[in-house]
């Protein structure tokens, strides 16, 4: 029977499909930005409006047949990004791919290529992520070479990198997107995230701290920062970064998961099953979430709902090995029980 996995997290599920928490990230701050919603596309169709507006007010737009390849581009470019918003990533890929051809020198429509296509993964099949990401490594590669000092297309790319296993060469283009915009939190995450990778959770709390005094209130930054601690047992620390994560944005599947991770790791599995409960209400289909609820109840002797929710995980994500009969005698876990075997949970 394999041992626990030890992929993006640590020893617990945490659930994030890739080997980096913000790989392709959904921030504001980080989304394509060009010459989106010029005055011919009209203020339903403009950067700033609601997500829905925009992906309403750009559709009829778009399909006037009154608007020039340049505005064309401009508004597919821009309802592109509203569905990459909502997670809605095969129109975004439509979009960003038709805006590429109209527009093919605006380097954040590649960019925008590369987010959606980065994100139109599979559940459970890893070779079709990876290969996604591998493709999107080329549409960032044509953003930067359109603007070499473009920092999104390189951090990006970094992360692509870092969600391929080589986080060497990642660092590389967030070192250098740092050099670019030194003002911008979410290259600190990113590259603090990276260094999380390659095992160096000093440095990266350091990047962590750097992101929250240039931004705040950004909720990565804390859950990110909390994933480090937790990595280097610090879990009451780690604790406290989700529960700012989480007030920040109490809609955080992640975040719940992952503080239910450190609880767990403290031995309190009762506040552990709660945060795993919440976790799956958040996000039903999070299967390491339900990986993570079977290991705590597991660990409070009811064998009954561990076992249903591991098959749940398994079921859902095809990553999770089969559970046999003697589980129980032939698993080498990583979290002690009341008689102190060890007890694993898989990240």
């Amino acid at each position: 029977m394999p041992g626990p996995r030890k992929d993006r997290l640590g020893l617990f599920a945490r659930h994030l499909a890739l080997p980096l928490l913000l790989l392709l990230t959904i921030d504001a701050l980080a989304q394509p930005r060009a010459t989106l919603g010029p005055p011919a596309l009209g203020p339903l169709c403009a950067e700033g409006a609601n997500t829905d507006v925009i992906i309403g007010g750009c559709t009829v737009r778009i399909e006037s047949g009154l608007l020039s390849p340049q505005d064309l581009a401009a508004a597919l470019a821009l309802r592109g990004e509203a569905y990459f918003r909502a997670r809605n990533y095969a129109p975004a890929f439509a979009d960003f791919s038709q805006a590429v051809q109209l527009a093919p020198n605006q380097a954040a429509y590649h960019r925008g290529l590369g987010l959606a296509r980065g994100n139109l993964r599979r559940d459970g099949d890893a070779l079709a992520n990876a290969t996604q990401i591998e493709q999107a490594l080329g549409d960032f590669n044509q953003a930067i070479r359109l603007d070499p000092k473009d920092a999104r297309s390189l951090v990006h790319r970094g992360e692509a990198f870092v969600a391929l296993g080589r986080p060497e060469r990642g660092l590389d283009d967030l070192n250098q997107a740092v050099i670019v915009d030194p003002g911008w939190a979410e290259a600190y995450i990113s590259r603090g995230a990276a260094h999380r990778a390659m095992g160096d959770n000093q440095q990266a709390i350091h990047d962590f701290d750097t992101a929250i005094r240039l931004r705040p209130n950004a909720p990565a930054a804390y859950l990110n920062r909390g994933l480090s601690h937790d990595a280097i047992e610090a879990y009451d620390r780690a604790i406290t970064d989700f529960d700012t994560a989480i007030q920040l944005d109490p809609s955080d599947a992640l975040a719940f998961n992952a503080r239910g991770v450190s609880y767990a790791k403290q031995g309190r599995t009762d506040r552990a099953i709660e945060d795993f409960e919440h976790t799956l209400k958040l996000n039903p289909g999070l299967a390491d979430a339900f990986f993570n609820l079977g290991q705590a109840y597991f660990l409070k002797g009811d064998k009954d709902r561990a076992v249903a929710n591991f098959i749940q995980a398994r079921q859902l994500d095809s990553r999770f090995p089969d559970i046999p009969e003697d589980m129980f005698e032939s698993f080498e876990m990583d979290i002690p029980d009341r008689v102190g075997r060890r007890r694993p949970f898989s990240q």
